[in-house]
């Protein structure tokens, strides 16, 4: 009796310390290499429409907030980050961009620890929490994404700790959790209102306790019901206390909030999918699966395919089980919490863009599903141990190989093309990455455009270096350069626009000038692509007698003017996908695909 404590106090201590070196690994990793991301073409809207917005409200400054196109998006994290930037007095964009980047790598850091107390709490193992932990970390794209998406990485990181807490308070309904519980689902509303899921799922199963309880007539519902109560008012105080734009009109802002979420009416957008230009609104059903079967490693996706009809085969097998509180119950809120998001996603028609980070939420569910399919192969193994050992042996030794093989060629791919893990695709689509980038997104977000900064500043020893980049991608960037790298950066826009008001009188000088000038309907944007001189220009001034549009076209004319003022042209192909016609001098490749070209204009 006494050598079997010994034994159990033993492996719970050896439990305790792998735990605590993989996550303090984790952390060290983290915080090595935060500092060499860029900033995604969001970055600044996020921090100034988002953030700044925001905080001004609360402060009484000014009530811009209510009319913003980005009133109805989540803003906890984000004022959390300008509150934390304003807190340590941080005015250079190097620091501020920084902070933000390590902020959100720590909070996806904790959520993966949340992670693996989900998997240990399910699986009672702490070995297959850990390795499925090890696979969560291990995918790319969300890696990556973890150091700089201020969006889609604190969603999914409080969407974990939320199923935690509801896991916790499902177990035992005391007062304690159901407040722990509302706060958690009170942020995850105010981070993005589709946290509204967990609030359901905490409804329908207290809801089906209650009646089971009461059919039974075993346990006080008296309690629970009054848990239940509690969790509903404080729920209510939290999102209104960290969702300023309620507290102009509660119930009014929140169900334009949830109408948007349905249907994201503000972007007009399109995307680029399969060779072809598609708009937002308007995407087959398929767009979001084939992304992530795509961007997921094979192994992954494999078991999760196998640990679906295991998960399955349990939760019809026990379904009165199933709503009660036993482990076939959180297989259930698993397989929920992957699949109803995915399949409302595509039965709505919601609008998603950017491959799918606006599910990256659903991901941790993928992996603990797929972790179903690993143990049952292990325990198939297992049982030949004793009838036949070479068989066992043989057996333990393929699927370790096979799972090692998976992970080092994950790794491998992150540490080699490391900081773009966040173009990842699997295995078979890296064979020829030249395809996928004729046929998909690559860098849409534009963060390779910080290493090319950082060449061209390394390349090129002048005073100034006027560069020409695609969208906002060289501006964003160049603000997580220090100062002295940002004053000799002069960034301009591979073209220059205005909005402007369409007139026949325009729409003939624009088939004239059609190298030059184009108008885009959907956002009322006139555009130039090159130089409007002086004789052009007058011709603008003359279709318009507004003092405001003849100061618009007046910038228009400045910044045109600035395009052709550029030595060095960067782009990440998002749209355009052939080759320019100047002078290559550096590149920026994923397997055999260009995500990033520097050309020498002059």
């Amino acid at each position: 009796m006494f050598i079997n404590g010994q034994n159990m106090i033993k492996n719970i201590k050896k439990s305790q310390i792998s735990v605590c070196l993989f996550f303090l690994l984790f952390l060290v990793v983290g915080l090595c290499v935060f500092k060499d991301y860029g900033i995604p073409l969001d970055g600044t809207t996020q921090r100034n429409l988002n953030g700044i917005i925001n905080v001004k409200y609360i402060l009484g400054i000014d009530d811009a907030l209510l009319t913003s196109i980005e009133r109805y998006h989540g803003a906890a994290f984000e004022v959390f980050l300008v509150g934390m930037e304003k807190l340590l007095r941080l005015t250079d964009s190097r620091h501020i961009y920084l902070l933000r980047h390590l902020m959100i790598f720590l909070l996806y850091y904790t959520g993966v620890f949340f992670f693996f107390l989900i998997c240990k709490k399910r699986f009672q193992s702490w070995g297959i929490a850990l390795f499925g932990t090890l696979l969560f970390i291990l995918s790319p794209r969300i890696f990556a994404n973890a150091f700089y998406n201020s969006k889609d990485i604190p969603f999914l990181a409080i969407f974990i700790i939320s199923v935690y807490t509801l896991l916790q308070y499902l177990d035992r309904k005391t007062f304690q959790r159901a407040v722990i519980h509302a706060f958690m689902c009170g942020l995850l509303i105010d981070t993005r209102i589709l946290g509204m899921f967990i609030t359901a799922m905490t409804f329908f199963f207290v809801g089906i306790d209650l009646f089971l309880a009461y059919r039974s007539k075993k346990f006080n519902t008296a309690k629970t019901a009054a848990t239940l109560l509690v969790f509903t008012v404080f729920l209510i105080v939290f999102i209104i206390m960290f969702w300023p734009i309620l507290w102009d009109g509660p119930a009014y802002h929140f169900i334009q909030s949830f109408i948007q979420m349905i249907k994201y009416t503000p972007w007009i957008g399109s995307v680029f999918y399969f060779g072809s230009k598609i708009k937002g609104t308007n995407l087959p059903w398929h767009y979001a699966p084939v992304w992530m079967i795509l961007t997921t490693p094979i192994m992954y996706t494999a078991a999760f395919f196998g640990g679906t009809v295991l998960c399955v085969k349990s939760i019809l097998k026990s379904m009165v089980s199933a709503l009660k509180n036993t482990r076939a119950r959180y297989d259930l809120i698993f397989f929920l919490w992957f699949y109803t998001p995915l399949l409302s996603v595509i039965f709505l028609r919601s609008v998603l863009y950017d491959g799918w980070r606006h599910l990256f939420f659903i991901y941790p569910a993928l992996i603990i599903i797929s972790l179903h399919a690993y143990r049952y192969l292990f325990v198939f193994i297992e049982k030949f141990k004793a009838k036949n050992i070479r068989f066992y042996r043989l057996g333990i030794c393929c699927m370790g190989v096979f799972i090692l093989l998976s992970l080092i060629h994950t790794s491998a791919f992150m540490v080699k093309y490391h900081p773009h893990q966040n173009v990842y695709f699997n295995e078979i689509a890296l064979l020829n990455m030249e395809k996928i980038r004729d046929n998909f997104e690559l860098d849409y977000w534009g963060l390779s455009c910080r290493k090319g900064l950082e060449f061209l500043l390394d390349y090129d020893k002048s005073p100034e270096i006027t560069v020409m980049c695609t969208d906002k991608h060289g501006r964003n960037n160049r603000l997580i350069m220090d100062e002295k790298q940002r004053r000799r950066l002069n960034i301009v826009r591979q073209r220059a626009s205005i909005v402007i008001i369409h007139t026949k009188s325009l729409e003939e000088l624009i088939k004239k000038n059609p190298d030059i000038l184009v108008y885009r309907y959907n956002e009322k944007s006139l555009i130039a692509y090159s130089v409007v001189d002086e004789e052009l220009g007058k011709k603008l001034k003359k279709c318009y007698t507004k003092e405001k549009d003849l100061f618009l076209i007046d910038r228009l004319i400045n910044e045109s003017i600035k395009i052709n003022k550029a030595t060095y042209f960067i782009t990440t192909y998002r749209w355009y996908k052939r080759e320019y016609d100047y002078e290559l001098i550096h590149s920026i490749k994923i397997g055999n695909a260009t995500i990033l070209d520097i050309f020498k204009m002059k």
